[in-house]
């Protein structure tokens, strides 16, 4: 009776043990699906602007994150440094595993930078660069805008006719970091000529084509002597071009325009010979790149600068 009794609690107790046994190896299996199914969710700042060629590039950072299966939280902010600030704040509150903006002002980020670094959220900023002293938490992923201002200058004076006139720039704001390094690199290299040539007006048209379209209808309208405008986006080459045709001016020849961008709307401007010179910009290579810059950051990766490359196209080439 004893060993019946011995049997029947082996029994028992073996049954018991398989059944918790199956139990936690079916937990872990959920476990295991759960974490499977977990998907990172990358929050991006998009920034209004007139042009198409941010869109672009927007279009390109979903479409790649998608691809890469990440989720997507898009938060959409006016164009200031404070405006951006909360929507980084708002996607940091919610958790996100990293987050990706086009600053339009290189500072004012110290604290909200800070935010994010103490919530270990790794920031990807990208066409601008952000300082800060954050530099273990942001990633830059755009172009040399340095380099292309440099060879935008000698390019411009090996060009034929005289080179000793007006040059007109427009940039995007003040304060944004491809505006100083093409204002730079254009300067640094009319000096490594012996130039005499300056940049004799700069305004800031805050990326709007509306802006730009304006400041050189009044500069025509004043009858001031353009023989060289520098434009800094696409949004601001098209209001140029179309201010120069609606004033009775001729882009590209009368005076030539030196751009940045590279929608195709622009592209075909270059075409036309409307721009004389154009730093191509791909918008979608660049959102591709950003996103495996996120992936890199999420992999563990130390915050690494990520160089695009820039083609130049001059008048009448492809």
């Amino acid at each position: 009776m004893k060993s019946f009794s011995r049997l029947i609690g082996c029994a028992v107790l073996f049954l018991t043990t398989a059944l918790i046994l199956i139990v936690l190896q079916l937990y872990a299996r959920s476990d295991m699906a759960s974490k499977m199914d977990d998907q990172y969710v990358v929050g991006v700042v998009a920034t209004a602007s007139e042009d198409e060629w941010h869109a672009m590039m927007l279009e390109s950072i979903l479409d790649a994150a998608a691809a890469h299966g990440f989720d997507v939280i898009t938060l959409h902010s006016a164009r200031s440094t404070d405006a951006q600030a909360e929507q980084v704040r708002a996607v940091i509150i919610y958790q996100v595993d990293a987050i990706v903006l086009s600053p339009v002002a290189e500072t004012g980020w110290d604290y909200v930078f800070q935010e994010a670094h103490d919530a270990g959220i790794p920031i990807i900023t990208v066409n601008k660069r952000a300082s800060t002293p954050q530099e273990d938490l942001v990633s830059y992923v755009g172009y040399d805008y340095n380099a292309a201002g440099h060879d935008a200058a000698l390019s411009y004076l090996a060009s034929p006719g005289r080179h000793d006139g007006n040059v007109v720039e427009l940039c995007g704001t003040v304060d944004a970091s491809f505006t100083r390094e093409i204002t730079g690199g254009f300067s640094s290299g009319l000096r490594q000529m012996q130039s005499p040539l300056r940049i004799n007006y700069s305004v800031s048209t805050e990326f709007m084509r509306s802006r730009a379209k304006e400041v050189i209808e009044w500069l025509a309208s004043n009858s001031y002597e353009m023989d060289v405008i520098l434009t800094h986006s696409d949004g601001i080459t098209i209001g140029a071009v179309e201010a120069l045709e609606a004033t009775g001016g001729t882009p590209g020849e009368e005076v030539q325009i030196y751009a940045f961008g590279g929608s195709e709307q622009v592209l075909q401007m270059q075409r036309d010979g409307k721009i004389s010179w154009l730093a191509y910009l791909d918008p979608v290579l660049l959102g591709e790149e950003a996103v495996a810059e996120v992936q890199e950051r999420l992999s563990g990766a130390h915050p690494e600068e990520r160089l695009c490359p820039v083609q130049i196209l001059s008048k009448g080439g492809q």
